[in-house]
């Protein structure tokens, strides 16, 4: 990604975007989860993340609700969007990234190891 890239989604997931820890198969993973009406703002997160984009929820549309679009990472891939994103981010969220970052759970995952994902150029 680009800087100006890394700066946009940075902003994005300061408004829009939740940062915590999910559990796979009784294992601690850090998590990116952002959602949204806009279905093209929600693919290019997806896009700059490389995740996929899915419909939050069939029971939002039940209720009259606008659609919601979603996107979420979780992993290594997250933590090395965490890393970018870190310098752009506001006081309270950064502090949650280190937080997650630097949970001793996640040592005997593959979300915290020494090989790292490249965000991609």
């Amino acid at each position: 990604m680009t800087d100006i890239e890394i700066a946009w989604l940075a902003g994005l997931l300061e408004g829009e975007g939740s940062f915590y820890h999910s559990w796979t198969c009784g294992n601690p993973y850090p998590r990116i989860y952002v959602c949204s009406t806009d279905k093209d703002v929600i693919e290019k997160v997806a896009n700059l993340m490389n995740s996929k984009v899915h419909l939050r929820s069939e029971r939002s549309l039940k209720l009259g609700w606008s659609t919601q679009w979603a996107t979420s990472l979780q992993g290594r891939k997250a933590t090395n969007i965490m890393k970018a994103i870190l310098p752009y981010m506001g006081e309270r969220r950064s502090s949650k990234i280190r937080s997650l970052l630097d949970y001793e759970g996640y040592k005997n995952t593959r979300a915290n190891t020494t090989e790292h994902a490249t965000v991609r150029d």
